[in-house]
């Protein structure tokens, strides 16, 4: 299954959707922090 079939799907609530994308967009932000913390406790 792709994410579009899994997004698309009747299984999902609106808020099921939400919660997903609040998480995906929490999980992005950790990482890119993450990484540029990283390469400034590196670099500096």
């Amino acid at each position: 299954m792709s994410v579009s079939e899994i997004l698309e799907g009747q299984n999902l609530t609106h808020r099921q959707m939400g919660a997903i994308m609040v998480g995906w967009l929490v999980l992005v932000t950790v990482v890119s922090v993450g990484l540029l913390v990283y390469t400034y406790l590196n670099y500096a």
